[in-house]
């Protein structure tokens, strides 16, 4: 992959050095952690990547699950990063059971430090982080991956008040507590124990984690508002929105059909569309 793309790897490299970020949304490579990881290597140049990791059912008539751990290459532009030929898979487990991410990968991962590469986060949805950071849920006390709110349990809910000024969590605290679940087996601040990312990432935990904006604005905000403003219109209007959606006309490189909004199991990429 790194040979058929030479050519544009040299280009958006070049882009990258002079920050000429031409693209209509701002690219990692041109924002502060991947500026300050450019800065302080002293090998260049390199090549750099993030880790995704995310879980999907096999069947529905059995409780097998399969787990990908992938990663695409940032000085691709994103046009050709995101593409599937491009997206390089590392590692699969097929199971019942959640991966052991240490058992699973340190092998996997080990066969990569060969190569002269530098891992700058990693990406996926709120399961697929919490095994790969070792950290509590996201319907848990102390949940969150980069400040350390506690969350209160109201109506069987666990709930987050706004706090003007969290305390965060800095890579010092991050790594010390890890440290201290793992020793003595509990829950510090959320966090369950070592990360096994947390050996391998070159930019250190938490500034590693990177959001998934697919799951968490596509998904979850932009759907929460999509569907409040749905509801305010009459059922006239609503049935003439979920019409115009059906029937709406898409060039041929946009392989699906739009469903109505209330329906259930709608795709992410219908709210990129909504909004």
């Amino acid at each position: 992959m790194l040979e058929r793309h030479f050519v544009d790897i040299a280009k958006y490299r070049e882009k990258i050095l002079h920050q000429q970020n031409d693209e209509i949304n701002n690219d990692i490579p041109f924002q502060k952690v991947y500026r300050s990881l450019l800065t302080s290597t002293i090998r260049q140049p390199f090549i750099s990547a993030i880790f995704h990791l995310d879980g999907v059912p096999l069947g529905k008539s059995n409780k097998l699950t399969l787990w990908v751990l992938s990663c695409s290459i940032l000085e691709l532009p994103p046009s050709l990063r995101n593409r599937h030929s491009n997206m390089i898979v590392l590692s699969m487990w097929v199971g019942v059971r959640q991966p052991i991410i240490k058992l699973w990968l340190r092998l996997s991962i080990r066969d990569g430090q060969k190569w002269f590469l530098y891992f700058v986060g990693i990406i996926g949805d709120c399961p697929a982080l919490k095994l790969a950071l070792n950290h509590i849920g996201n319907n848990g006390y102390h949940c969150c991956w980069f400040c350390k709110i506690e969350g209160i349990h109201i109506g069987k809910k666990r709930q987050y008040p706004f706090e003007e000024t969290p305390t965060m969590r800095s890579i010092n605290s991050y790594i010390n507590e890890s440290k201290e679940a793992e020793v003595n087996g509990t829950n510090v601040n959320g966090h369950l124990g070592i990360s096994f990312f947390n050996e391998i990432l070159d930019v250190p935990l938490p500034h590693g984690i990177l959001m998934d904006y697919m799951h968490i604005t596509l998904l979850r905000h932009t759907r929460c508002v999509v569907l409040q403003i749905y509801q305010s219109f009459s059922p006239k209007i609503r049935i003439e929105i979920d019409n115009k959606l059906r029937f709406q006309k898409f060039p041929h490189t946009f392989n699906r059909k739009l469903r109505p909004i209330n329906a259930g199991h709608i795709k992410y990429v219908q709210f990129a569309y909504n909004s």
